[in-house]
């Protein structure tokens, strides 16, 4: 299904100004990389983990496709995804990028870059979320190159095996879609709920 032109502008101002406020963190950075700098980097992407998974079960679990605002910008790509996991793999990259680059701008703009060590985090936290749907699609595509499946072998990045829980049944566990590291304590979590 084609989107709308006015959500694919929003999608790709939502990327150039992401991709703006991304160089203005990295020139502003002057935290070194020492032990608290790298502890911010694997801080950062366990929380993108963590939110990818809160994200995808907030989306699969309320509202509607139809809800106002919403529901075009947030419920529908999940609810779709399910009707056609294989639709990720033909998704533009504006399309697979910029709903995440719209939400993390207030990220970005949180933090000066020149906040050291919570600065490495929120470039961590940002780019971790800008790459989960690529790293999605990854799982769901039928070949993908060396890199990328070794990535996935060593789980530093969302393994096929490991996501295939969440398209199987119900669709009620497995959400994280970064690496997928923080199932285990989403999955708890939401059982209990």
């Amino acid at each position: 299904m084609r989107r709308p032109a006015g959500i694919r502008w929003v999608e790709n101002g939502s990327l150039l100004v992401f991709m703006v406020l991304t160089g203005w963190h990295i020139w502003g950075l002057e935290a070194r990389l020492e032990w608290a700098a790298a502890a911010a980097l694997v801080a950062g992407y366990l929380a993108a983990d963590l939110v990818s998974g809160l994200v995808h079960w907030f989306s699969d679990t309320y509202f509607e496709e139809r809800t106002p605002v919403i529901g075009r910008l947030l419920i529908q790509p999940f609810r779709e995804h399910h009707r056609d996991p294989a639709g990720i793999t033909r998704h533009g990259a504006a399309e697979l990028t910029g709903n995440s680059a719209l939400a993390l701008l207030p990220v970005m703009l949180w933090g000066p870059p020149e906040s050291g060590v919570l600065g490495v985090w929120i470039l961590s936290f940002a780019l971790s979320l800008m790459a989960t749907n690529v790293i999605h699609r990854w799982a769901h595509a039928g070949e993908v190159n060396g890199v990328v499946r070794a990535l996935q072998r060593a789980r530093l990045i969302l393994p096929p095996e490991h996501h295939a829980r969440h398209h199987a049944g119900d669709h009620r566990s497995a959400y994280c879609i970064t690496s997928g590291w923080c199932d285990w304590l989403l999955d708890r979590v939401l059982r209990r709920g």
